[in-house]
């Protein structure tokens, strides 16, 4: 399904009470020409927090149960449409540490094949002290799983 997602500046909420309830309505705001690329990286930061509220990275790989699990959140974009994201909040964090996708290794593949090109002395305090940095590495319980993976792969 595809969502237009419109930028805060885009648009203003007008606030109207009908019979005692409260409605907002959108009313298009005069902007100006706003360039491509700034309308493009307001719209990148709406999606950074769907991702940041919503995804989360299961600890253990998926299964068709843990699929199955998941429950479906909603997410209401600055325009006021609900956006409602079921297996997919997991599915896609899952995509993180598996293999088989062409020419991707997974993250624990990744820190280990870093580790593995460093100094024989170090590499036992490297597995020890992974430190996550960047926007997806604040992604709900990603820290756990790669924490729980990095084992798996260390000799």
């Amino acid at each position: 399904m595809k969502h237009d997602v419109r930028p805060r500046y885009s648009f203003k909420k007008k606030l109207s009470v009908v019979d005692g309830q409260e409605h907002f309505k959108l009313e298009p705001k005069e902007v100006g020409d706003v360039h491509p690329s700034y309308r493009h990286w307001c719209q990148l930061q709406i999606l950074d927090d769907i991702k940041q509220q919503l995804f989360t990275c299961a600890e253990e790989p998926l299964t068709p149960q843990s699929l199955a699990q998941n429950r479906s959140k909603e997410f209401e974009l600055p325009d006021g449409t609900v956006l409602t994201l079921g297996k997919e909040r997991v599915e896609f964090p899952e995509r993180f540490f598996n293999n088989s996708h062409e020419g991707f290794t997974g993250f624990q593949s990744m820190v280990g094949e870093a580790i593995s090109r460093a100094d024989l002395d170090i590499r036992k305090d490297l597995y020890a002290n992974v430190i996550l940095s960047g926007g997806t590495a604040s992604l709900k319980g990603l820290e756990k799983r790669l924490d729980r993976q990095i084992p798996d792969i260390a000799p």
